[in-house]
């Protein structure tokens, strides 16, 4: 989706919040390197039977599927314009406008620092979630969420998820 594209559609944006570029490579780079680990491990390990080769694969596998996960993360944004919320995410597009919102709700855990889990725009259609996983500012994002619902008058609603 393209910038001149959503700022006509909602006006010029608030705040845009992108992943850390340092967390994305390292958490990429420490997942390609344990794939690395256990693939070599269950080629090339002396004294592993058949099934510790297996299970060694298997995690490089899953190991490498993380990375790629991790990677694909980069192309996360959250943007908050004048005229709505917009989250672009690896799986697709999110957005809301403003006037179509219901009510903001953020989630935290129970427990001693009550750190934000998520953020949730409900309005028309499918709810918005707001999870950023890659980045350094992740409170920022979702106290500047929440200060834009409540400069327009949206209810912000916050939930305690108890800790498991």
């Amino acid at each position: 989706m393209d910038e001149n594209e959503l700022t006509g559609r909602f006006g010029e944006p608030e705040a845009v919040f992108r992943p850390s570029p340092g967390q994305t490579l390292a958490g990429t780079l420490v997942c390609g390197g344990v794939a690395v680990a256990l693939f070599a491990a269950a080629a090339f390990a002396t004294g592993l039977d058949g099934t510790n080769r297996v299970c060694a694969a298997l995690l490089g596998a899953g190991a490498g599927g993380m990375g790629v996960w991790l990677y694909r993360l980069r192309q996360w944004r959250l943007a908050i314009f004048a005229g709505g919320l917009v989250q672009v995410r690896p799986g697709g597009v999110d957005e809301v406008r403003w006037k179509d919102v219901r009510e903001v709700v953020r989630t935290r855990m129970d427990g001693p620092d009550g750190s934000t889990l998520r953020v949730t725009v409900v309005g028309p259609g499918r709810p918005v979630v707001v999870n950023p996983v890659n980045t350094r500012h992740r409170n920022r994002a979702f106290d500047s969420l929440q200060a834009a619902a409540e400069r327009r008058g949206i209810p912000v609603r916050v939930e305690i998820e108890e800790s498991s």
